[in-house]
């Protein structure tokens, strides 16, 4: 390659070095002679502008790469991307090109939160106008997704994904198909009907959508949200040698960004999950500081449930914090996805609850968490509002209300048994039991005898639900009530049996939080 005098000689040593040859013809050749040539003709303050411009870029790189921390985007000051879009829309304007205006309208609603919803209606209704088919399915995609974050209208949503899936099937537009079938399983997620959500999950990975060619499919951005989906959902089902393995295909399949990101954040949360459950609270910090990497408020509140379950109550109302003031006082980005609310809010009312009790019971807990739920109805969010009323049931509970408790035990039982993975069926489980037993002082003592008797029994279901996600700590609490429960029946063969169990249990897996059974759901 050919330099002029004022290139630097850095560079020319750098590039003449035979280690480190460019060849004129090769594509980076081509690049840096242009690069070099048009430097060139830059005067000073626009050289000086170019300077600083990746001054600053370099900066903001540094600082996120030493932190590993994610940083929040001002899109209407965001390395000139809308003032550029702008100029597009101004340009287009002057030549009467409405398809290139579409074209940039689409990406307008993309960096702004101004007026987005009226923005992406008229370029669905303009691109259909103009028989922009892509533009049209694209824009019904991204408007079901902001119904979903904004109103929250369960029908709404999928009836205008049903619109973009018409298009998409008359133009057989392969990505936006697999977006589609994507988005219907994360909605599902969403609203708490998890076999479902495995269900479209499974259908993407069964369409065979290139027609062309039979024996491929189209490996998009919609095939590894649907390789990941099923991942979560292997994992909450406490298939963990299966979880390895998707993730493995999905790891090998998709390499590189922006797709990478999505098996990263599954992956850490399956070490996340995993590591709560063996009580290794280090672990499980580290891989909920690198969820935070990729999804900040997931991030967060993963590092708020570490710091509950090892009693650091403090720290875990700072991240709940966090993510709660970002919803409620952050005007710019319009924070107003209530997914992440209401588990801030739940896991809000379970640190109180449980950095008082047994001293003391807050003040207003069971209206805190009505409150939650009726955030929670509204939104759909079915299974969080389960949960929800399972937290209200455990305090009733404690508080000795054990015939309340049961009745609303009623209304959420089915929905987390149905949908709810092994953890979360054994805690619901476990409390009715609790609440069973309880309640059966108004029994007689032949009757009450047989509740007991039932609630042990019921109790191995239990055991065998947390062992499969391997919670061993939550598995000796289950030993240790059903020893009990045997004990207070005079059964003292099964009572021992358990007792044994329990210190066989105990001496591999130390727990490290002994309060689970008394306070913890």
């Amino acid at each position: 390659m050919t330099f002029s005098d004022n290139t630097l000689n850095d560079s020319k040593i750098f590039l003449s070095n035979s280690s480190n040859a460019v060849a004129k013809t090769s594509v980076v050749g081509y690049y840096l002679r242009r690069f070099i040539i048009h430097f060139d003709k830059l005067t000073f303050s626009e050289a000086t502008g170019v300077y600083e411009a990746f001054q600053r870029y370099y900066e903001e790189w540094s600082k996120n790469t030493k932190f590993m921390n994610t940083q929040e985007v001002n899109l209407d000051d965001w390395e000139e991307a809308l003032a550029s879009l702008k100029e597009s829309i101004k340009i287009s304007q002057e030549a009467n090109d409405n398809v290139c205006l579409q074209h940039a309208l689409s990406w307008l609603y993309r960096l702004t939160t101004v007026n987005e919803d009226k923005l992406i209606i008229h370029c669905i209704l303009k691109s259909s106008e103009l028989t922009l088919s892509y533009t049209a399915s694209l824009g019904l995609q991204t408007f079901g997704q902001y119904e979903c974050l904004h109103t929250g209208r369960t029908y709404a949503i999928f009836e205008t994904l049903t619109k973009s899936d018409m298009i998409n099937c008359q133009h057989n537009y392969k990505d936006l198909i697999s977006n589609t079938y994507s988005m219907k399983s994360s909605l599902w997620q969403l609203y708490g009907k998890t076999e479902m959500s495995s269900l479209w999950s499974q259908l993407l990975l069964y369409l065979n959508i290139d027609s062309s060619s039979p024996s491929k499919a189209f490996y998009g951005e919609g095939f590894c949200l649907a390789v990941c989906n099923i991942a979560n959902h292997l994992l909450i089902q406490g298939e963990y040698s299966l979880v390895a393995c998707v993730l493995d295909f999905a790891k090998r399949r998709f390499p590189n960004e922006p797709n990478s990101h999505i098996w990263m954040l599954c992956e850490n949360l399956f070490v996340f999950t995993r590591s709560l459950h063996h009580e290794k609270w280090i672990e499980a910090e580290s891989a909920a500081q690198k969820i935070t990497v990729v999804d900040k408020w997931e991030g967060y509140l993963r590092l708020a449930e570490v710091y509950f379950y090892k009693q650091d109550y403090t720290e875990a109302d700072n991240c709940i914090n966090t993510v709660l003031n970002q919803y409620e006082n952050d005007n710019t980005y319009k924070f107003s996805d209530r997914y992440y609310y209401v588990r801030a809010k739940i896991l809000k009312a379970e640190i109180q609850f449980a950095s008082s009790y047994p001293d003391s019971v807050p003040a207003g807990i069971i209206t805190i968490l009505n409150n939650c739920l009726i955030e929670a109805q509204t939104s759909q969010l079915d299974y969080q509002s389960a949960l929800i009323h399972l937290h209200i049931a455990n305090i009733m509970l404690l508080i000795g209300l054990t015939g309340q408790a049961l009745r609303v035990l009623d209304r959420c039982l089915v929905q987390i048994l149905g949908h709810g993975g092994c953890f979360d069926r054994a805690r619901a489980t476990l409390l009715y039991v609790k609440c069973l037993v309880a309640d059966s002082h108004k029994s007689a003592e032949n009757e009450r005898k047989e509740i007991i008797l039932n609630s042990a029994k019921l109790l191995e279901r239990v055991k065998s639900n947390f062992e499969k996600v391997e919670a061993y700590s939550r598995m000796k609490d289950v030993l240790y009530l059903q020893a009990q429960l045997y004990h207070s029946i005079n059964m003292k063969t099964e009572r021992n049996k358990c007792a044994l169990e329990y210190r066989l249990l105990d001496e591999e897996h130390v727990s490290k939080n002994v309060y689970t059974l008394v306070k913890y759901l």
